[in-house]
């Protein structure tokens, strides 16, 4: 018998089915991309990353996004954006804390390995290359926590324009129809 131990393989730092399902969502909702708090470099899959990146550019013109207009820009996707709605599995907010921890993740690899390579280093002081990536560690905890506040504040702004929205509707004032582009900009659900 041996003594042996057999290495656990590498953990892959991905979810692949959260990436698909937040752009599933993000077809149907556009609002997604305000409150997701996701750069395209937070998708470990190239093709999602691509995809992720294109909507955002569509939507910042002001467009509204959908499969027909993201298909027409990354013609070569068609296919597998057609299958995107299908995969969005109604948890959008658990979608991107997912892809955003992920993320994370694969940049303290990054890290690690940057360690790992300085450590060998003996030309460079020890200290030097602790600071430099308490640095780096600092920088990316840093960067978390800003992106988690704005996404906070993107959710109390959304919860207000619902709330006015609201409001106005229920106005005897308000023309019928008169928050329908607010709406579909913002992926709101339709009045009543």
């Amino acid at each position: 018998m041996s003594d042996r131990r057999e290495e656990p393989g590498p953990t892959i730092l991905a979810d692949i089915d959260a990436e698909r399902s937040l752009l599933g969502a993000l077809l149907v909702d556009n609002g997604i991309l305000e409150r997701a708090g996701v750069q395209p470099g937070d998708f470990s899959d190239p093709a999602h990353r691509q995809l992720w990146e294109t909507s955002t550019k569509i939507i910042h013109r002001g467009e509204r996004l959908s499969a027909a207009v993201l298909s027409a820009a990354v013609p070569t996707s068609q296919r597998y954006i057609s299958k995107l709605t299908p995969a969005a599995n109604g948890n959008a907010a658990a979608d991107a804390r997912t892809i955003r921890d992920f993320a994370a993740r694969r940049r303290l690899v990054e890290i690690a390995a940057a360690l790992h390579e300085a450590a060998g280093d003996t030309s460079a002081p020890a200290d030097e290359i602790a600071a430099n990536v308490a640095g780096n560690l600092m920088r990316l905890r840093a960067g978390k926590e800003a992106l988690e506040h704005e996404q906070r504040r993107q959710e109390r702004k959304l919860a207000t324009l619902r709330a006015a929205i609201a409001e106005g509707d229920a106005s005897p004032d308000a023309e019928p129809g008169v928050f329908d582009r607010i709406r579909a900009k913002f992926g709101l659900p339709a009045a009543r």
